[in-house]
């Protein structure tokens, strides 16, 4: 018999029931199986915060995003290709602009996102909703998805479905010395949804489609980003 194991069974369960040796020992025992237990259980629940923020952050932050080397914008036909790599989920193209938002009475500066049918499916971003549905376009008005820092300040109510969010962007060929008022485009969208991700998030993001945010900002095929999802 191993000499450590015939020792601790001889210390656990000796024949007299107020050993000393065999108290401390049984103790003992239940202290480290009750440590060990707070430790699985305090780990298992870092672990799930950590999976928690982790896909909070990927709503925003997709595991491989492209960008372009020079300027703002370029076009994705030059790396469609990529959606045939094997490793490859979703495909999203991305249209980013910095706008003044407007609704009612209230202004916001925050940043419209334009995303395709991908980016929901890809980002889950539809599970994270507070209010409203996570649905686009129909076939006469388009919709936005609005991050809740955003329509607090706004004071955006989704029952109004009659009162739109103006966005008013810059035009980049504009003379804004000469008629300041002709500077900037400006296109309505109606809020259909509310999202709450992160504060710095929910503060900054205006999701739209893709293709009104093209025609906003006076763009053929051109993308800001292109975000992939991997198997």
């Amino acid at each position: 018999m191993n000499f450590p194991l015939y020792i601790a069974k001889r210390y656990l369960f000796a024949k007299k029931n107020n050993n000393v040796i065999n108290i401390i020992t049984r103790i003992a025992i239940i202290g480290v199986a009750v440590g060990s237990m707070a430790l699985i259980t305090v780990l298992s629940v870092f672990n799930g915060i950590e999976g928690l923020v982790i896909s909070m952050y990927n709503a925003f932050d997709p595991q491989i995003k492209i960008t372009a080397a020079q300027g703002k914008v370029f076009n994705p036909q030059e790396i469609y290709s990529i959606k045939e790599h094997p490793a490859v989920a979703y495909f999203t193209e991305v249209l980013e602009e910095n706008a003044l938002i407007k609704y009612k009475d209230k202004q916001f500066i925050g940043t419209i996102k334009g995303v395709d049918e991908n980016f929901v499916p890809m980002s889950r971003l539809d599970t994270m909703l507070t209010e409203g549905s996570f649905w686009f376009n129909n076939t006469q008005e388009n919709y936005a998805v609005v991050g809740y820092g955003i329509a607090a300040n706004l004071d955006i109510n989704l029952l109004n479905m009659a009162t739109p969010l103006y966005l008013y962007v810059p035009k980049r060929t504009a003379n804004i010395h000469s008629r300041p008022e002709e500077a900037f485009n400006v296109m309505p969208v109606y809020p259909s949804g509310i999202f709450s991700v992160q504060y710095e998030f929910d503060t900054k993001y205006i999701l739209v489609p893709i293709t009104f945010a093209r025609d906003l900002l006076l763009y053929k095929n051109e993308v800001s980003a292109i975000e992939l999802g991997l198997k």
